[in-house]
């Protein structure tokens, strides 16, 4: 059997650490495609980083295709902690997360952490430390794949997108320009309060004949006054892209 995927050691975390270090290099960071994942040719260049900088102790050469899957697995263990940072991962109700102590387990809850970890194995490596690349990855991932969503016990993410900014979008992409959500209620408050818009009743011609009658008060109507057209509210709501996370033993070695 050849060696590639299959055979790629990724027990040391020195390992881990350079694939993140390629990635987090400023001239690396644009190399990441949608969601959040290298495009071919960045795994490839990260193969080429790896052969040169990290001796293989173990197993076979870190390929494109081990790194890709190695990625995957890094951003899974990221959106899994960020959401029980967030409160958001659905079953982990009761437990908090520390970048020092990790989930700070202890003798006293120790049985409820192997109940937890049982279903939520990718939690397993943190019991007492935390992650140690988890801001390095924070910061090398794009901030629209690391907003707030909710992640389940199932082991996917739900998102949901933001509606205002998809209308916003396709008005620039099809007028050239960028969408105002105030615009619209602007332009009406501004004709309302114009005064060469505003209509007025003709002034009577004075004339030398008998006086006009003056209609009965009951049968004046006076005009409405136009009212300002209210001002569109923003809100977004931003969530996280779907991601499926596979559970997995421990990733890696002990931290530090």
């Amino acid at each position: 059997m050849g060696r590639g995927v299959s055979d790629a050691d990724w027990s040391n975390p020195e390992d881990t650490g350079a694939v993140i270090q390629f990635f987090f290099k400023a001239e690396n960071r644009g190399k990441l495609g949608q969601g959040g994942n290298p495009t071919k040719a960045a795994l490839n260049e990260c193969a080429a980083y790896l052969a040169k900088n990290q001796e293989v102790k173990k197993g076979g050469p870190k390929t494109a295709g081990a790194i890709g899957t190695r990625w995957r697995k890094i951003k899974s263990i990221f959106e899994a902690i960020l959401a029980v940072k967030q409160k958001k991962f659905v079953g982990a109700s009761g437990w908090n997360y520390d970048d020092e102590t990790g989930f700070g387990v202890t003798e006293s809850n120790i049985d409820e952490w192997n109940d937890f970890v049982r279903t939520h194995t990718i939690f397993k490596p943190f019991a007492t430390k935390g992650w140690e690349f988890f801001d390095e990855v924070q910061e090398i991932l794009p901030a629209t794949t690391r907003g707030k969503y909710v992640y389940n016990a199932s082991g996917h993410s739900s998102s949901t997108p933001d509606l205002q900014s998809q209308s916003a979008h396709s008005q620039q992409s099809q007028t050239g320009t960028p969408h105002d959500p105030l615009g619209s209620a602007t332009n009406a408050i501004q004709t309302n309060e114009n005064p060469s818009t505003i209509s007025h009743p003709p002034t009577p011609t004075p004339s030398s004949g008998p006086a006009a009658s003056t209609p009965h008060p009951s049968l004046v109507t006076t005009p409405a006054p136009s009212t300002p057209a209210p001002s569109t509210l923003r809100s977004a709501l931003m969530k996280r892209p779907a991601s499926d996370m596979d559970e997995f033993e421990s990733p890696w070695g002990a931290k530090r």
